[in-house]
């Protein structure tokens, strides 16, 4: 099914639907239960998939008006997740909060949320590659990967193949994150990224694709 000049669609994710904006055609598909799964991905008594849910495709607003469950001032949930390399990373591995030891060296995190068959996502990456690179040694970026219903695992390995990028990318399986972070009812949006301070506030949240990044965090970053 495709729907042509449309702004968004909407993905059935396990019981979230996903609105990923786009400029171009519209299609609706799922999200699925691969490899790569950390702490976070795999829920207790989680089997080897969730069933799908009927797929829906609707057409939001060009800028759509989110109510995310996390929001700016709050403390950001920590949470654990495989890369790609099966290494487990925790967010308070940067961002640890006042009750860290001395010796831990803090910093701020911009998490971005992914899907590879979100086009703005990959549109918005060069800013997010970019940024790193400004501020490498203060901030540190985490991708949080969701995967698409068919072989979504394997299209994120050979997305990153042929795009090396220079910080973690992290599985979001089973979208245990992206419902902490990103859900709004039954529905998440992507593109989505969080800047989270070193104490683990998070100081700014974007939904939707951002066509200055640095310009949008420049406030944040100069501790206004």
């Amino acid at each position: 099914m495709t729907l042509t000049k449309m702004m968004h669609h909407r993905l059935m994710l396990g019981g979230l639907v996903v609105f990923l904006s786009t400029g171009t055609a519209c299609w609706a598909a799922g999200a699925a239960r691969g490899s790569g799964a950390g702490d976070d991905s795999a829920p207790e008594g989680a089997g080897g998939g969730i069933a799908n849910t009927s797929r829906q495709v609707r057409v939001p607003p060009a800028r759509p008006k989110v109510e995310l469950p996390l929001k700016v001032g709050q403390r950001a949930p920590d949470f654990s997740l495989r890369d790609r390399q099966s290494n487990l990373v925790r967010l308070s591995d940067y961002a640890c909060g006042p009750g860290a030891p001395a010796w831990k060296k803090k910093r701020q995190v911009l998490i971005d949320f992914f899907r590879t068959d979100c086009e703005p996502c990959r549109r918005e990456l060069p800013q997010v590659i970019e940024f790193q690179r400004r501020h490498q040694g203060r901030v540190q970026v985490l991708m949080i990967a969701l995967l698409e219903e068919e072989d979504g695992a394997g299209k994120l390995d050979r997305f990153l193949a042929a795009n090396p990028l220079p910080f973690p990318v992290l599985v979001d399986a089973y979208e245990t994150v992206a419902k902490k972070y990103i859900a709004s009812g039954e529905s998440v949006t992507l593109p989505a990224i969080f800047f989270i301070d070193e104490n683990s506030v998070v100081r700014a949240n974007f939904v939707g694709l951002e066509k200055d990044l640095e310009a949008s965090l420049s406030k944040v970053l100069a501790g206004k």
